[in-house]
C-alpha cells in the first residue's frame, strides 16, 4: 500500500514538480490547459465544477451548450465531464453525465463524500425552453436532480429526482445549485450551496446527513432577495460561510454565516469587491482553531469586467483577503477550486469569452511569497502606466509610496514579457517596463537598508537593450539600478554604455570587460549588497554582481554562485538607504521585467526556498520568523538546523507538520521536541535525515511516508528518543556516525556504514520494547542491539544464513567489534548474542546470552553440554541452539572451548556476573573425554 501511495503522489505531482531541484520547495504555476475547448459538438462550455476524487484523480464537470452565444440561448444544455490522472496535465475523452430529451440540464455542483468515496453531482433540469423567470411553482418547469459515481468519475448512476426535498415545490418557481462545488462538513454532512428565485435570488443550503441517501433544505438567508450564485466553506470554528454574488451589480459581494450546518443563516454582510460573477472559495488548510496557518483561498476575475483571474488567501477565516496573484491574463468568468492530493491547488475557470473552460495548477508557494521577499513587481497593471499597488499583486510588504516617474517620454508598460531561457521564476505573462530613450522610475523601499548592519540584501531583474543602432559607449546608453539615502546615491549596479557590467559603492567601483553584454539579448541581473557594521575598523561594505545571459543555468544555492564582480569593497558607511532608482539611458531603449528585492538568496535569485533555522534561541517550529524563508510545513521542504546557534537550543514542534527531510549541521546540539507529529514525505524520491556535524536529538513523534535515508557523518550523532515505527518503509543508514534509537519497528533496515544502536533497556525482553525488523541488511557498519531483544524476519532458510553471517562478522573472534550484528552490553559483561529461529512465527530472535547457553535459560550447565555433545561435529545447518557458539556453521572444538570457559556461569544480575557454580570434577572429565573420543571418531 505504501508504494502505491507513493506512486500516486508522484503521479499527481505533475511535470512542474518533477523538474524541481530535490530538497526544496519552489513556487509553481503550471501553464493553463484547456479542459473543455469549444468544439463542433458543443459550441461553448460554462459553469465549471472540479473535485479531487478519493483515488487522487481530478474530475471536471461543466455544462456543454450547443448554441452560439454563451450567456443566452434556447437550445440544449448537457452535463459533461472529463478526468485527469496526472495532476491536470492531460484529460480523458468527454463523458456525457446527463442529457435528456425534455429540456436542458445546468448548474452542476459536485461534492465528494470522504467517508465512502462517492462523488455526487447535483444539477437542475429545465423543461422545454423554460428559464429562471418563466418557470412556475407547482410544475416540473424547474427540477433538482443528482447522479453519483462510485468509480471516481468514470461512470455515473441513473438520475434521481430530489426536487421535493430541496425545493418548496408549490411555492418556489425556481431553484439553482451553486454552481461549482459543495462541501462535506467535519461532522460528515454534505452541503450544497443553493439559491431560490422569486423576483430575485435568495441563498439557502441543501444538505444530507446520511451520505447522500436523503436530502433536506435549510432556511433562506434573511434580508430578502440579496444574493444568488454562491459557494460555501466551513470555518475553523465549525460554522459555515457562504460567499455570494449579489443581485445588484454593486461590486460588493455578500457573506453570511450558519452556526447550525446550513439550517439558518445570519443577516448577510458586505464582503469582497469584485465583478458581477460566480466565484469560488475553498478551505486549503486547517491546523487548529485560531492558528495563523489556517487558510482559505478564493478565485475571481480582478476586472475590469470578467478579466484577469486572480487568487487570494485569507488567514483569519475570511475577515481579510490578501496575497492576490494573477492566474490568467484575459477573459475569465466563473471558477471553481479543488485541493489536490499532493497539496497543490487546482483551478477550473471559464475562458475564451465563456466558450471554453481551462485548468491551472499551483502550489502554496505561488500564493505566499517567502517572508524575505520584501518587494516584487511583475508590472501586472491594467493601465499603461505604473501603479501604487504593492508590486501590482497586493502582497504584504510590497512597494511603499507612489512611484516617481521622470523623463520624456516617461517609463511605460508594454503588453509583453521579457523572455529569459532558464529563468528560475515563472513569468507573469504579457507585461514589461520600457525606458524609451530615457526615463527614470523611483520607489521607496518597503524596508530600509541600514549600512551599519551585517545582513545581506539582494536585488534581481530582467533587462535587455533594444536600441541596436546607437553606439555612444557613454552614459546615454547605460542602465542603472541605484540605491539612495535621501537624495544621495550610495550603491548601485547595472550596465555601462560600453556594455560592461558594473558595481558602485562609496569609494569603490568595479567593471567587467567592455562588450561583456550583447545587445538584443535578455540578461538576468543580480545584485547583492553586504553592509558591514562599525565593530571593526577594517570592515567595508561590499557589492556583488552577477549577469546571467539568457540560457545560462541559475544555481539553486548561493554557494554555487560564480559572481561576475566579486565583493567590490567600498567605505564602511553608516547611512540608511531608502529608495531604489532605475534609469535608462537617453540614447537607448531598455526593457525591464520581474523586479525583486529581498533579504535571502532563494527568495530573490534562485526560486529555491531554504527552510533554515535563523535565530540563536529556543523557539517554536511554527513561528515563521524563526526560519530564513519561513517555517517548513509541506512535503519536499527540507528543515535545516545549521550554524545559527552558539549554544544548545530547543525547537518545539507545537503542531503537526510535514517536511521533506531534516538536515543538522551545527557543533551545538539542536533538540527538536514537542507533541506535534513530524511527518516526513519527500513526494519524489526518498526522504532524508542528514547529520553533517554535531550531536542532535529528535524527540517529537516521527511518521515516515517514504523510504528514508539517514546519513550521519563521522564524529556526529543523532539520538531519537521515541520508537521509530516505519512499517512498509525501508530505513537506510549511511555515514560513519551514530544513530541511536530506543526501539525500531521497520520493514527493512539497511546499514552501509556507521552504527545503529538500540538504547539499553531496563527490562531487556519486555514484549512492549522488542525491536522488530522484517529484513536486515548490513554491508558495512554495525547494528548494536546492546541488551535489547530483537526479532528479525524469517522468509526462508536463506534468512537464517544471512543473519548468522552478520553475527559471525560482528563476533570478530570474540571481540564483538566487527561489522555486522554486535552488542556493547555483551562486550562489557563477556556475554554473547544468542538466537532462535522459528519458521512458524517467521522470526529470528536475538537476545543477550551467556556464551554456550544453548537454551537461553541464563545458565551454562549439563543441559547445554548434552546438546553440544549430541551435535558435536555437525556442519552446514548447525545453529546456536545446537551448539554453534561462534556462528561459523560448525560445531567443533572451538565451541567446546567456549563451553568450558563459561561452564557454571549464570546471567549477570544488575550489571555484575553471577556466581560460578562448579560441577563435579568427574563430570567435567567425562565431558572432556566424550568430546575427545567424539572428535577422534569423526576424524
Amino acid at each position: 500500500m505504501q508504494s502505491l501511495n507513493k506512486s500516486l503522489r508522484l503521479l499527481l505531482l505533475g511535470a512542474g514538480a518533477l523538474c524541481a531541484r530535490p530538497g526544496f520547495s519552489e513556487p509553481r504555476l503550471i501553464a493553463p490547459v484547456d479542459v473543455f475547448p469549444s468544439d463542433t459538438i458543443y459550441t461553448n462550455f460554462r459553469t465549471p465544477s472540479i473535485v479531487t476524487a478519493a483515488d487522487g484523480s481530478l474530475v471536471a464537470i461543466a455544462e456543454g451548450r450547443d448554441f452560439d452565444e454563451p450567456g443566452v440561448g434556447t437550445s440544449d444544455l448537457d452535463i459533461v465531464s472529463r478526468r485527469s490522472i496526472d495532476g491536470g496535465l492531460s484529460w480523458s475523452p468527454l463523458n456525457v453525465v446527463d442529457t435528456w430529451t425534455g429540456g436542458s440540464s445546468s448548474n452542476p455542483t459536485t461534492v465528494v463524500d470522504r467517508d465512502t468515496g462517492r462523488i455526487f453531482t447535483l444539477f437542475n433540469r429545465w423543461e422545454g425552453y423554460n428559464g429562471t423567470v418563466t418557470s412556475q411553482p407547482g410544475t416540473t418547469n424547474n427540477t433538482a436532480w443528482l447522479r453519483y459515481s462510485d468509480d471516481h468519475g468514470q461512470t455515473w448512476s441513473a438520475p434521481r429526482d430530489i426536487t421535493t426535498s430541496v425545493k418548496d415545490y408549490n411555492n418556489w418557481p425556481t431553484v439553482s445549485f451553486g454552481p461549482g462545488s459543495g462541501i462535506q462538513a467535519s461532522n460528515g454532512r454534505l452541503i450544497i450551496p443553493s439559491a431560490r428565485w422569486q423576483n430575485g435570488w435568495q441563498v439557502y443550503a441543501a444538505y444530507s446527513n446520511d451520505h447522500g441517501n436523503s436530502w433536506t433544505r435549510g432556511q433562506l438567508a434573511p434580508g430578502g432577495n440579496l444574493a444568488g450564485e454562491n459557494q460555501m466553506v466551513q470555518l475553523a470554528n465549525g460554522s459555515i460561510l457562504f460567499e455570494a454574488r449579489p443581485n445588484t451589480a454593486s461590486g460588493t459581494r455578500l457573506e453570511s454565516v450558519s452556526s447550525n450546518g446550513g439550517l439558518t443563516w445570519s443577516t448577510p454582510t458586505n464582503g469582497q469587491l469584485g465583478p458581477d460573477v460566480a466565484t469560488a472559495v475553498e478551505r486549503y488548510s486547517l491546523i487548529s482553531a485560531g492558528s495563523d496557518q489556517n487558510r482559505l483561498v478564493f478565485t475571481s476575475p480582478r476586472g475590469p469586467d470578467r478579466n484577469d483571474l486572480v487568487i487570494r488567501a485569507s488567514y483569519n477565516e475570511s475577515t481579510n483577503w490578501i496575497n492576490e496573484r494573477l492566474l490568467y491574463d484575459g477573459y475569465s468568468g466563473y471558477s471553481d477550486i479543488t485541493t489536490m492530493t499532493d497539496g497543490s491547488i487546482g483551478v477550473l475557470f471559464e475562458t475564451n469569452e465563456a466558450r471554453s473552460i481551462t485548468f491551472v495548477k499551483l502550489n502554496r508557494e505561488w500564493i505566499e511569497p517567502p517572508q524575505r521577499l520584501k518587494a516584487y513587481d511583475g508590472f501586472r497593471y491594467n493601465t499603461p502606466t505604473l501603479s501604487t499597488k504593492n508590486g501590482g499583486l497586493l502582497w504584504n510588504s510590497g512597494w511603499a509610496g507612489t512611484p516617481t516617474l521622470t523623463g520624456s517620454p516617461t517609463v511605460k508598460i508594454e503588453n509583453s514579457d521579457l523572455q529569459q531561457a532558464n529563468y528560475p521564476f515563472a513569468l507573469e505573462n504579457k507585461r514589461r517596463v520600457v525606458f524609451d530613450h530615457g526615463g527614470t522610475m523611483a520607489r521607496a523601499l518597503p524596508e530600509s537598508i541600514d549600512l551599519n548592519s551585517s545582513s545581506p540584501y539582494y536585488f534581481s531583474l530582467l533587462a535587455r537593450q533594444d536600441e541596436l543602432g546607437s553606439e555612444t559607449d557613454g552614459s546615454a546608453e547605460a542602465f542603472d539600478i541605484s540605491l539612495y539615502a535621501g537624495a544621495v546615491k550610495l550603491a548601485g549596479f547595472g550596465v555601462r554604455g560600453n556594455e560592461s557590467f558594473y558595481s558602485d559603492l562609496p569609494g569603490a567601483s568595479a567593471n567587467s570587460a567592455a562588450g561583456a553584454m550583447d545587445k538584443d539579448v535578455p540578461y538576468y541581473l543580480v545584485g547583492k549588497l553586504v553592509p558591514q557594521d562599525n565593530s571593526n575598523s577594517a570592515n567595508r561594505d561590499r557589492m556583488y554582481v552577477k549577469a546571467f545571459r539568457s540560457g545560462d543555468a541559475v544555481p539553486a544555492t548561493e554557494d554555487l554562485m560564480g559572481w561576475t564582480l566579486i565583493g567590490t569593497s567600498g567605505v564602511n558607511s553608516s547611512s540608511v538607504l531608502d529608495r531604489i532608482v532605475i534609469k535608462g539611458g537617453a540614447a537607448s531603449v531598455w526593457v525591464m521585467d520581474e523586479l525583486r528585492f529581498g533579504t535571502s538568496f532563494g527568495s530573490v535569485v534562485s526560486n529555491v526556498l531554504q527552510y533554515r533555522w535563523n535565530v540563536d534561541a529556543d523557539g517554536l517550529w511554527t513561528t515563521q520568523t524563526n526560519w530564513i524563508d519561513g517555517s517548513p510545513m509541506e512535503a519536499s521542504a527540507i528543515a535545516e538546523f545549521a550554524a545559527a546557534i552558539t549554544s544548545p537550543k530547543t525547537v518545539t514542534l507545537n503542531a503537526p507538520r510535514t517536511a521533506g527531510g531534516l538536515r543538522f549541521d551545527s557543533a551545538f546540539r539542536y533538540t527538536v521536541e514537542g507533541a506535534g507529529t513530524l511527518t516526513l514525505d519527500a513526494i519524489s524520491g526518498n526522504t532524508s535525515i542528514n547529520v553533517v556535524t554535531g550531536t542532535h536529538t529528535l524527540s517529537t513523534p516521527l511518521k515516515l511516508l517514504d523510504a528514508t535515508d539517514i546519513a550521519v557523518a563521522a564524529d556526529a550523532a543523532l539520538q531519537l528518543t521515541r520508537t521509530l515505527t516505519s512499517s512498509t518503509i525501508t530505513i537506510s543508514k549511511s555515514g560513519a556516525g551514530l544513530l541511536a534509537i530506543p526501539q525500531m519497528i521497520s520493514d527493512q533496515l539497511s546499514i552501509s556504514s556507521g552504527i545503529v544502536k538500540l538504547d539499553p533497556k531496563v527490562i531487556p525482553n519486555d514484549p512492549a520494547q522488542i525491536t522488530s525488523i522484517a529484513k536486515l541488511t548490513i554491508t558495512g557498519g554495525q547494528l548494536d542491539i546492546t541488551n535489547n531483544r530483537v526479532e528479525l524476519g524469517y522468509a526462508n532458510a536463506g534468512s537464517l544464513d544471512a543473519v548468522r553471517s552478520l553475527l559471525r562478522s560482528g563476533y570478530a573472534d570474540g571481540s564483538l567489534t566487527g561489522n555486522g550484528i554486535v552488542s556493547t552490553a555483551a562486550q562489557i559483561d563477556g556475554l554473547a548474542i544468542g538466537y532462535v529461529s522459528s519458521e512458524v512465527e517467521n522470526t529470528i530472535r536475538l537476545q543477550l546470552a551467556l556464551p554456550a547457553d544453548t537454551n537461553l535459560d541464563g545458565r551454562v550447565n549439563t543441559i547445554d553440554f548434552n546438546v553440544l555433545a549430541g551435535s558435536f561435529g555437525q556442519a552446514g545447518d548447525s545453529t546456536w541452539m545446537l551448539g554453534d557458539f561462534n556462528y561459523d556453521a560448525m560445531i567443533d572444538s572451538a565451541d567446546f572451548t567456549i563451553f568450558v570457559a563459561n561452564h557454571g556461569r549464570i546471567m549477570p544480575v544488575n550489571g555484575s556476573l553471577g556466581t560460578t557454580v562448579p560441577e563435579p570434577a568427574a563430570l567435567m572429565l567425562f565431558a572432556a573425554t566424550l568430546l575427545f573420543l567424539s572428535q577422534r571418531g569423526k576424524s
